[in-house]
């Protein structure tokens, strides 16, 4: 484990602002010159990464949003 715990610290207060982590590798590659192989590291050990599941793009469980008129 070549980081620091200051790094966990950063990825894991852009993760809780919902940022994309895309974004967040991005960030820490070019502000930290840190390998991929490192933030997979970070990134596995907080449990960030792609978003799974039935809620992407759209309202939960695929129903329609009711109008308010």
């Amino acid at each position: 484990m070549a980081y620091t715990k200051d790094l966990e610290r950063v990825a894991r207060t852009m993760a809780a602002q919902k940022m994309d982590h895309t974004y967040i590798r991005h960030y820490l590659m070019e502000s930290y010159q840190l390998d991929a192989k490192t933030i997979d590291e970070i990134f596995q050990k907080l449990g960030i990464g792609p978003r799974k599941g039935p809620d992407l793009g759209g309202p939960a469980g695929g129903k329609k949003r009711q109008s308010f008129y």
